[in-house]
């Protein structure tokens, strides 16, 4: 009775779902979005298509073949432990470097309030740096903490986020076409909507996360299906909201270079002083969404060293089952990207480490889709026309929008992952002296 109470439920586990994925992006999204107009609703959209996609076939995955630790498990059950490793490793990539670029933005809204952040970047650095290491702490806490947190944090980023609509929404109902802003610098074409779809899919990173630590959730073949497919829809519902409202009603040049798109929005359509409710929402939003992935990027290298995939340490659970080992190393791994990058401007850095993640996840997802019909075929997933169709659609849409990103970007996201090529042959070397 004591483990089940300990473990998260339908409700938490939603919230980590959709804290895990509005995060700091959907705040800043309107302006890097700002020159696409239209295409950035279409972009959007597309994402969130390909990320409901995604999230129906995790869903179903978690369903038919539960497998705890997240995406490395599906593909090591189709093609064995070195693309499981490499899969794993870059998922894990993912997450730490998702996590520096959450620092670096609660950092950015912080300095609102504390404007000495702006001019000190020592200060700065060592900011994001502490609210890393605070959040390591919840979830040293244990399960039951981190999802009370995660729970709190995700309902109070989302009431301002339903206020933007509903403002973007009175407005447009009350004055019609008249509002809509003059057209974007960037026509529509096929190329804009893919550049605003890879800008997107930052939004809706973490439609899995339900899936990685699926031993700590309670009743998992019905909660994480719910949990996964729910919180993506009200991720994309939200985030599609809020980039139609700013984007177009609000001129795109002054919106383009506009560090707090959601501020001028509100203050521009209402009135008082918004700029630091908006602030407070978005360091809220920022902080919550870090407090998700903080718990994931522990869970996945616990998950692949009990596999023997990782070197054994970082499998050590504490009593409560919180992987305490891989919560401190991984935390060590985030401040060290925060202390390389600490000269460089917020934004600068929060741009690149957004585009790095996402072109790393979408190989981690399109591996997935992969892995997943592979299994299909070999009986041990569903074959259902469903389920094969969002596979086929959703490994199409990974590579697809990999295709359209930036050489800079994809050429950092190949160096990292063979990075990883020296702790797999300790981490088998390890192996084959134990088995010896």
């Amino acid at each position: 009775m004591s483990a089940e109470r300990g473990r998260l439920g339908l409700l938490a586990a939603t919230a980590l779902v959709v804290g895990s994925q509005i995060g700091s992006g959907v705040f800043l999204l309107p302006a890097s979005l700002a020159p696409y107009g239209w295409g950035a609703v279409v972009g959007t959209l597309l994402s969130a298509v390909g990320a409901l996609l995604l999230a129906f076939m995790f869903a179903r995955l978690s369903v038919t073949l539960p497998l705890p630790g997240g995406p490395h498990a599906y593909v090591r059950a189709a093609f064995g432990d070195a693309a499981a490793f490499v899969t794993g490793w870059t998922y894990w990539l993912v997450i730490w470097f998702g996590n520096a670029g959450l620092a670096v933005a609660a950092t950015a809204y912080a300095s609102h309030f504390f404007p000495v952040l702006k001019a000190d970047a020592a200060l700065s650095a060592a900011v994001g740096i502490g609210t890393i290491w605070l959040f390591t702490l919840v979830n040293l806490a244990g399960t039951r903490t981190a999802g009370a947190v995660q729970t709190a944090t995700t309902l109070l980023k989302l009431v301002p986020l339903a206020a933007v609509i509903g403002v973007g929404a009175f407005v447009l109902l009350r004055d019609g076409s008249a509002v809509l802003a003059t057209p974007a610098p960037v026509p529509a074409s096929p190329f804009a909507i893919g550049g605003a779809v890879v800008l997107t899919m930052w939004a809706f990173l973490g439609m899995e996360c339900a899936t990685v630590p699926a031993g700590r959730i309670a009743n998992p073949r019905r909660t994480i299906p719910l949990a996964t497919v729910g919180g993506t829809a009200i991720s994309a519902l939200v985030t599609l909201g809020v980039v139609a409202a700013v984007v177009l009603t609000l001129p795109a040049v002054p919106l383009a270079s506009d560090p707090a798109p959601l501020a001028s929005f509100v203050a521009h359509w209402a009135s008082g002083e918004w700029g630091t409710v908006i602030a407070l929402a978005a360091l809220v939003s920022a902080l919550g969404c870090m407090n998700g992935w903080i718990m994931l990027q522990a869970e996945v290298p616990a998950a692949l060293a009990g596999e023997g995939l990782f070197p054994r340490a970082m499998a050590a659970r504490r009593g409560d089952g919180t992987p305490g080992i891989a919560l401190v190393i991984s935390a060590v791994l985030v401040s060290g990207v925060l202390l390389m990058t600490a000269d460089s401007g917020a934004v600068a850095i929060f741009s690149f480490i957004a585009q790095v993640a996402v072109l790393a996840a979408l190989l981690v997802y399109a591996g997935v889709a992969v892995a997943a019909l592979v299994l299909a075929r070999r009986g041990r997933v569903e074959r259902s026309a469903p389920f094969v169709a969002a596979c086929v659609l959703s490994g199409l849409f990974c590579v697809a929008a990999f295709a359209v990103a930036g050489g800079r970007e994809t050429l950092w996201v190949l160096v990292l992952m063979a990075a990883g090529l020296p702790v797999w042959l300790w981490t088998r070397r390890g192996v084959v002296v134990r088995q010896g």
